[in-house]
């Protein structure tokens, strides 16, 4: 099942944002012919994934918006729980293969940042590349005004918190809860949702469960 149920909030598309910051400074780099990057990262293929998952969310997602669309200002259908406004889950359709190589860039980050891990790579030519991008990781500026107190990220696997909660949210498959809400949403697509009790419940448990992909404790214990 490719649709997916992402949140209509500023934390996703601000992990979305710093995470096309590092592709793209990769690429750059790339480009300028400072290093050579293993495959997956190569000619911006990671980063065009990216960019093809950005679209999609952009053309459903009020916080995607430049600028975000204000409170009450939506043209998107709401979504009401127990006599008040919750925070819309928007359904979108997103790309397998674009998840995929983004979970594959993901991999190659990882390794290039984990010195025992780049060390176990049996193939010399791959290690030198993950060599080279751990040095290019290392050397990584980010866009300040991205993170939170305009600081530097202090570790470097800091650099892939975004991407691997994005790509954790977008290879989630859901379960019983989520079939029912996606069911729910798109039997009534464009008009304003009021939950029943038992799709309430299932709403919150939904958003407890994203809420932890995208903000709680070390994704890496979730994804590696």
């Amino acid at each position: 099942m490719n649709w997916r149920l992402v949140p209509d909030n500023g934390t996703l598309a601000v992990l979305y944002r710093r995470a096309e910051d590092l592709l793209q400074g990769l690429s750059r780099a790339e480009r300028a012919g400072e290093r050579v990057l293993p495959a997956v990262l190569t000619q911006g293929n990671a980063l065009s994934a990216l960019l093809r998952t950005g679209a999609v969310l952009r053309d459903a997602v009020d916080a995607f918006g430049v600028p975000p669309a204000e409170p009450g200002r939506s043209i998107r259908p709401r979504l009401f729980a127990e006599g008040r406004e919750r925070m819309p889950l928007r359904v979108v359709w997103i790309s397998e293969a674009d998840t995929e190589t983004l979970a594959a860039a993901l991999r190659a980050l990882n390794i290039a940042l984990t010195p025992l891990d780049r060390a176990a790579v049996d193939d010399p030519a791959q290690r030198r590349l993950l060599d080279a991008l751990a040095e290019l990781l290392d050397e990584f500026d980010p866009d300040t005004e991205l993170w939170t107190g305009a600081r530097r990220p202090l570790d470097r696997k800091e650099l892939l918190q975004p991407l691997a909660r994005l790509v954790a949210l977008l290879a989630w498959p859901g379960d019983d809860d989520t079939t029912v809400l996606l069911a729910v949403r798109q039997a009534n697509p464009d008009v304003d949702l009021e939950l029943t009790d038992d799709q309430t419940a299932a709403y919150d448990r939904v958003v407890e469960r994203i809420n932890a992909l995208l903000t709680a404790g070390d994704v890496h214990d979730i994804l590696f």
